[in-house]
């Protein structure tokens, strides 16, 4: 029987940014293979991470195999696009090896059930990726309409402006499904404005590019976006909100039916949740 794969990938951290991310994996009962592909990681990262089962890919070259230029375009990294050419390079060769592959951001990313439960129950060939909803629309949240408009222009994104945002930083699917994601996905967005993966990836989705999805929301169980739907910060949002928003309890978060969610995004921008999560899992 083929496994699940949790892959995800990091520039410049060190353990103390990844160890939530496998700590709370583990802990949620997944127990398929967790690949980290590392673009300039510290020593630390390769030590604890064997004691977790993970796999750890170094990785120093870009698409075109030259050595990759961290710092071109006046950022810091390239890790947002060069990511998903990475994963579809390990899933090129690996794919047929694993059963359904989730892909998601590191730093900011706890389980609180193991993934593989939900994907096997809605999942088919038929639909074979599940995307999750922010919860509001381009026109109401500012970071993605204004992403929408550096990576591609006003006119492109003044066409989404209507439109649910779904987020780039969690992605699953069945193994084949995912390998051909992640290789459009680096092709709408390599050359762009820098992060412009996910407006890349909203653009896939209502362009009609990909057409067979679980569109899941916040009344699901799969993902809570914490940065749209609990920020306090951002408490002008609720008037916008989609869906019900969320609750915390314990250091938890819940549905609006009091279920508990697979995966929470954003954990570390809301202060009720950010430091019940560290003390929990730094003594693991």
């Amino acid at each position: 029987m083929r496994k699940d794969l949790l892959l995800g990938a990091a520039d410049l951290y060190g353990w103390d940014k990844i160890s939530i991310w496998v700590q709370s994996a583990r802990e949620s009962g997944f127990t398929g293979d967790i690949v980290l592909l590392g673009y300039r990681i510290a020593p630390n990262v390769l030590e604890n991470a064997k004691k977790y089962g993970v796999d750890v890919y170094q990785i120093d070259y870009d698409s075109f195999a030259n050595a990759i230029v961290h710092e071109g375009s006046g950022i810091p990294t390239q890790c947002h696009q060069l990511r998903f050419f990475h994963a579809w390079q390990f899933l090129l060769d690996n794919h047929t090896k694993y059963n359904n592959v989730i892909i998601t951001d590191v730093r900011d990313v706890m389980f609180q059930i193991n993934p593989s439960e939900y994907l096997n129950s809605v999942l088919t060939d038929e639909k074979p990726i599940v995307v999750s909803s922010e919860g509001i629309l381009f026109q109401h949240e500012p970071w993605n309409y204004h992403n929408l408009v550096n990576g591609f222009g006003p006119i492109i994104a003044e066409s989404l402006r209507g439109e649910v945002a779904h987020n780039v930083g969690i992605l699953a699917g069945k193994s084949f499904a995912m390998k051909n994601l992640c290789l459009t996905l680096y092709s709408n967005t390599v050359g762009r404005y820098i992060p412009s993966d996910q407006s890349s990836f909203n653009i896939l989705l209502y362009q009609g590019l990909l057409t067979s999805y679980v569109d899941t929301t916040h009344n699901d169980t799969w993902a809570c976006q914490c940065g749209v739907v609990l920020d306090p910060e951002k408490a002008h949002y609720i008037p916008h909100l989609l869906e019900q928003q969320p609750t915390i309890k314990d250091g938890k978060v819940y549905n609006s039916k009091g279920e508990l969610f697979h995966i929470v995004h954003q954990w570390d921008r809301i202060p009720q949740l950010k430091p019940i999560v560290e003390r929990r899992y730094t003594t693991l």
